[in-house]
């Protein structure tokens, strides 16, 4: 049996776990589900097959661009995870792992860190500080720090198959184990990827590994001046990379993304225009915005100021070499609003700054378009 609060079939609560803003509109379930254990998530599975009812589990529905906690399919009960089960079960700051169930967001796990003193640093997404770390785990998702892949930076599930049973990946399933969330792969066959963006079972526990928090950061920015300077960036950026000499991701992010953050479509609050900015628009905006056409960033860290120096100008030699790039220090970059996201994810701190980009366009809605090219100029500026 489910307690009484576990179950919400309300038209107001429908409605309101319907909201999305995707161009289909919104979407309500059939019903909402918040359970407060892995055991009434077993109930709640075995219920659902007795009666034939799809299930939607979500973490916390913080996803802006992919539907929120929208369901699929109207037909769908949303098993909302995030209400009730909410506890970060374990930080070892030896080991250097946190287990927490699906409703620990980005912002609560870094609360956490920083009561403990930061002797640790989690990864982070430039997304809202209040998303769901399993829920942007089983969605692959990822960040900028060296544990950017965060499926990858995972170990140890606790799964409700579909059949109700409870499984316990990596070392999870021996006795008495010390390693579940420690040794990945565990005892025989990898399970783990099947429960990546499926429907195979609902995830209620997660092991996250975590990095030792450096005792200097500093962040670097390359601008670049025109949309065709993408070519010479990719160059740039994949012997980086390759020989691992910048230990964060890389970033390139273009001037609407940057001009999102700060700004909204000048048409937008005059007619309520739709239609792209022209590139003199464009000139002008990154002109006022002190923006550029692309914008790569990475960090480096050290144990000292002194040791990331040599790093920082070792990254300058190489972007400036050609004259495209101006050079935008770590200081500079801490006033600007735009840069702030970039310097905030290097540092595992979470940030809302990117949710300016939901009110580029005031009142219109949000799908993420998320492409893939490999690192070589010619295909990326195809």
């Amino acid at each position: 049996m489910l307690p009484r609060d576990a179950i919400d079939a309300t038209a107001a609560t429908r409605g309101r776990y319907g909201t999305n803003r995707l161009p289909e509109g919104d979407r309500a379930p059939a019903a909402v589900l918040r359970p407060a254990s892995t055991a009434e998530v077993e109930t709640i599975v075995r219920l659902a097959n007795l009666h034939r009812i799809p299930l939607y589990p979500i973490s916390t529905g913080e996803n802006s661009g992919l539907g929120l906690r929208s369901p699929s399919d109207r037909a769908c009960a949303v098993v909302d995870l995030g209400a009730k089960m909410k506890r970060i079960l374990e930080v070892d700051e030896t080991l250097g792992y946190a287990v927490i169930e699906p409703g620990v967001s980005y912002r609560a796990l870094y609360e956490e860190l920083e009561r403990r003193g930061h002797p640790l640093m989690m990864d982070t997404t430039s997304g809202p500080p209040d998303g769901g770390i399993v829920g942007n785990t089983l969605d692959k998702g990822a960040g900028y720090t060296p544990y950017f892949d965060h499926f990858g930076m995972s170990c140890g599930l606790e799964v409700v198959l579909g059949n109700g049973r409870v499984l316990r990946t990596a070392d999870g399933a021996l006795p008495g184990s010390h390693t579940w969330h420690l040794s990945k792969y565990g005892y025989g066959p990898f399970l783990d990827g099947l429960f990546l963006q499926s429907n195979f079972g609902i995830v209620t526990r997660l092991g996250v590994w975590l990095m030792p928090r450096p005792p200097v950061i500093r962040s670097f920015f390359f601008l670049y001046p025109d949309d065709g300077d993408l070519a010479e960036i990719m160059e740039r950026v994949r012997p980086l990379k390759q020989n691992n000499v910048v230990p964060t991701l890389l970033k390139v992010t273009s001037d609407l993304y940057g001009l999102g953050t700060v700004a909204t479509h000048p048409g937008a609050a005059v007619d309520g225009s739709v239609a792209p900015l022209s590139d003199d628009d464009r000139r002008a905006l990154r002109a006022e915005h002190g923006l550029g056409a692309w914008c790569v960033s990475g960090a480096f860290y050290g144990a000292s100021e002194a040791a990331v120096a040599p790093l920082i100008e070792r990254a300058r030699a190489h972007f400036e070499a050609s004259g495209r790039a101006h050079y935008v220090p770590h200081e500079e970059a801490l006033e600007h609003p735009a840069h702030r996201i970039h310097v905030d994810t290097f540092s595992g701190r979470p940030t809302e700054s990117e949710l300016a980009l939901l009110d580029w366009r005031p009142g219109a809605g949000a799908m993420w378009f998320l492409p893939a090219t490999p690192v070589v100029g010619a295909i990326a500026d195809h």
